[in-house]
C-alpha cells in the first residue's frame, strides 16, 4: 500500500491530510513517521529485527505520533512481530471485550473498562478528555448510536494494544468510521485509547 487518504474527523472539523508513503515503511524507536530508505540500510535492519527493544517506544511517543506513524507502525509490526506474550493476549483480550461492549449501550458495562484516571481522545483532531467524568461525558455522546465496532486486525506490543477498526453507527453524523485505535493497559484497566482516522462516511 504506497499511499492512503487518512482525514481525521470531529464534528467541527473537516480537514484532511495524506499518510503517504510512510505507511510502508515501518516505525522508529525514537519516532514514528519514517521517511523511505533502503531496503538493507543498517536502520531497516535494526527496525525489523527489534531483538531486545520490545517496550523501548513510550507510550507517549506512540499516542501523540499521529495517524500516518502509528499505521506505518501497525504495518510493519504486524507483519514481522515475534508471537503474543500471555500478557499481551490478556492485553488484546481486554481490547476485543471493550470494543464488543459498545453494542449494549450499557454505559457502565463500557465504562468499567476503563482506570478511574483513564483518557480518551475521540480523533486526532478533538480534545483529550481525561479523567472518569470527562471521559464518560465523551462516551456518553457516541454510545447510543453505536451498531458495531468491527476489528479488522489487532497489534500488541507490551501494554500497548494497537486496532484497525470499523466503527458503525445509527441516526448520528457518521454512517462508519475506519481508523486505529491505540489502548494504554495497565493493571487490566485502559489507562490510554486514542483512535485516529483513515477513512470516514458521513450519514
Amino acid at each position: 500500500m504506497s499511499r492512503v487518504r487518512c482525514r481525521p474527523w470531529s464534528p467541527h472539523e473537516e480537514t484532511s491530510w495524506s499518510c503517504g508513503s510512510a505507511l510502508r515503511d515501518g516505525f522508529g524507536i525514537t519516532g514514528l513517521t519514517v521517511p523511505p530508505r533502503p531496503a538493507h540500510s543498517a536502520t531497516s535492519r535494526r527496525l525489523t529485527t527489534m531483538p531486545n527493544h520490545r517496550h523501548s517506544t513510550t507510550r507517549r511517543t506512540i499516542l501523540t505520533g499521529g495517524g500516518a506513524g502509528l499505521m506505518a507502525m501497525f504495518g510493519a509490526a504486524a507483519t514481522s512481530a515475534a508471537p503474543l506474550t500471555p500478557a499481551e493476549k490478556a492485553h488484546v483480550h481486554i481490547v476485543n471485550d471493550f470494543c464488543a461492549a459498545w453494542p449494549s449501550h450499557d454505559l457502565a458495562t463500557v465504562m468499567d473498562f476503563f482506570a478511574d484516571h483513564g483518557a480518551y481522545r475521540m480523533t486526532e483532531t478533538t480534545e483529550l478528555a481525561k479523567g472518569r467524568e470527562a471521559v464518560t461525558a465523551r462516551v456518553k455522546t457516541l454510545i447510543d448510536h453505536v451498531d458495531r465496532f468491527e476489528v479488522l486486525d489487532t497489534f500488541a506490543r507490551g501494554p500497548m494494544v494497537v486496532n484497525e477498526r470499523i466503527d458503525r453507527f445509527s441516526n448520528f453524523a457518521l454512517k462508519s468510521w475506519h481508523g486505529v485505535g491505540v489502548f494504554f493497559i495497565q493493571n487490566g484497566k485502559i489507562v490510554d485509547w486514542y483512535d485516529y482516522t483513515i477513512t470516514m462516511e458521513r450519514a
